[in-house]
């Protein structure tokens, strides 16, 4: 087995576009999946395995209802804060955002993700019968209660867990 290794990359934004929502969620046209199909990154087969982790450490199906640009307008106006970016239109100055991208050893990941299963990782294969195991979910809660002890809860918008 590889030597395990955890990963936190995050990097501080001006903001959050509808479009990297889209990347993020999911929220793609039939189009937008056969660009992310192109190069084979994305197993579409097991798109139904990601999840999210939302306030109380729940873990449900990916809320593709609101893109993450309009959770933060929300989140921003439901505490009274005004974004300090909506003074320069569509070229904002003010990092306000941080994108945090949480990873690890690829085999140990798969182990918490899948268990036993066997997944075929061959681009166009069909995976549709695959389930997401419980410990993902616990591994994607124990992050989750990290960033929220170290930022606060009321300030992550979106902690979706991507098995595809």
């Amino acid at each position: 087995m590889e030597r395990q290794k955890q990963v936190v990359h995050f990097q501080a934004k001006t903001g959050f576009t509808t479009a990297q929502s889209n990347e993020h969620q999911r929220r793609w046209t039939e189009k937008g999946w056969e660009c992310s199909n192109a190069n084979g990154r994305i197993d579409r087969t097991r798109e139904h395995l990601n999840c999210e982790i939302v306030r109380g450490g729940r873990v449900q199906s990916v809320d593709k209802s609101k893109s993450i640009p309009e959770k933060l307008a929300e989140n921003l106006n439901s505490r009274g804060i005004k974004d300090p970016n909506a003074k320069y239109g569509d070229e904002p100055k003010i990092r306000t955002v941080v994108d945090f991208i949480i990873s690890g050893s690829h085999d140990r990941l798969t182990e918490l993700a899948f268990g036993n299963q066997q997944i075929d990782f061959s681009q166009g294969a069909d995976n549709s019968a695959i389930q997401r195991c419980p410990e993902v979910e616990k591994w994607a809660k124990d992050m989750y209660d990290v960033l929220c002890g170290r930022y606060g809860e009321e300030n992550i918008l979106s902690f979706i867990v991507h098995l595809d």
